[in-house]
């Protein structure tokens, strides 16, 4: 008696371009694959596949199991490759990355009516004031939008907080604030090159990082304008002379 030659009998590997002429044959009729019967799933693989080619060779002995199987596999492997990174770290890294700037959000949005970021840093008016409640509020844009699961997104999503939290270092240096000052927007800047890392190949990631820091190098010359203690008390009891005025 001769060896069954039905395919999954012998533990073949599904052919994919044939699941995926089912799954375009079914979609067409409403309701995907499952709209064929047997006759027709048998119909659309002879018709696709290369009689040549026997690895995956198609006959009349497929049964309604055996094409779950193949339909199954195939879109188990769709899925895994689109759906998000799954690297358990990834999830958790993001999750404190957006708790922390809705908290700074806030803060930069209050920023103007209470000054206490200001008066914490010694800003001294060295940022314009109109740029504390505009961060605050892309940060808290980027808080919600690092909980969106499509790599593209997230990749830029990690290159502006890089950026961002860069140019918070090079704030407190103008400033002239102790090294350790850094270390907490530096923080941030390693996290978003772990989460790049297990998104992008690390040689990607490492020259988007780069890319990153010129751009954090040439706001930080816009943008900061450190001025001495001297000057700030001089143009506070100015703007208190004219109010009294």
């Amino acid at each position: 008696m001769e060896p069954s030659t039905d395919p999954i009998s012998r533990e073949r590997e599904p052919c994919s371009h044939c699941v995926l002429m089912v799954l375009k044959e079914g979609s067409t009729r409403g309701s995907g694959s499952a709209t064929l019967s047997e006759k027709e799933k048998r119909s659309v693989f002879s018709k696709i596949l290369d009689p040549r080619n026997t690895s995956c060779r198609v006959d009349l002995l497929l049964t309604s199991s055996s094409i779950n199987y193949c339909l199954t596999t195939y879109q188990n492997t769709m899925m895994a490759s689109t759906t998000a990174n799954n690297n358990p770290l990834d999830y958790p890294l993001r999750l404190c990355e957006s708790v922390a700037f809705i908290l700074h959000g806030i803060l930069g949005l209050c920023e103007p009516f209470t000054g206490c970021l200001r008066s914490t840093f010694q800003d001294n008016g060295a940022m314009p004031t109109w740029f504390w409640p505009l961060a605050g509020s892309v940060l808290i844009c980027v808080a919600i939008i690092n909980f969106r699961g499509n790599d593209v997104v997230i990749l830029m999503n990690q290159a502006y907080i890089a950026a961002f939290h860069m140019g918070g270092v090079l704030y407190h240096n103008s400033l002239g604030h102790h090294p350790a000052s850094g270390v907490g927007p530096g923080m941030f800047v390693f996290l978003a090159f772990a989460v790049a890392c297990m998104r992008a190949p690390i040689w990607m990631a490492f020259g988007g990082l780069m890319v990153c820091y010129v751009f954090a190098v040439g706001l930080a010359k816009v943008l900061v304008k450190p001025k001495a203690a001297s000057d700030a008390g001089r143009s506070d009891e100015s703007a208190r002379l004219l109010r009294v005025d």
